[in-house]
């Protein structure tokens, strides 16, 4: 009996400790070129129903594509992997054009660690989008 409270025990309690370290989180943005009004690919919506959470749980397709930048992100920053910026460019700027047709765009990916006063932030990479 034990042994089976044990192994139960930590799936109704988990660990918080599931990440050895926090590390900065990346932000993908673009902007059109020259400004410096910056937009996330993937903004997070600023109010959400409980009905639309409830449904989200079961078909998100939106928030899976934002989780694959971000591990895309992730990839370009330790290795510089090249094949991972093909397609943050390419998400980037169909999320772009969706807001502005036609403008010539920039792209940014940074990355975030903590908040506030004690926030740093890195841009590892800036580049024009297509025209």
């Amino acid at each position: 009996m034990r042994a089976t409270f044990d192994l139960i025990l930590p799936v109704l309690l988990p660990s918080w400790r599931f990440f050895e370290t926090v590390e900065a989180s990346p932000r993908i943005e673009w902007a059109p070129e020259g400004s410096d009004r910056w937009r996330a690919v993937h903004p997070r919506p600023e109010k959400l129903t409980g009905w639309t959470m409830l449904a989200r749980l079961f078909f998100n397709p939106a928030w899976n594509e934002a989780l694959f930048l971000v591990t895309c992100a992730e990839r370009f920053r330790e290795d510089g992997a090249p094949a991972a910026l093909p397609h943050i460019q390419e998400r980037a700027l169909l999320a772009a054009r969706r807001v502005e047709p036609g403008a010539p765009l920039q792209l940014r990916i940074r990355f975030v660690l903590g908040q506030g006063p004690a926030r740093i932030e890195e841009e590892i990479y800036r580049a024009a989008l297509f025209e």
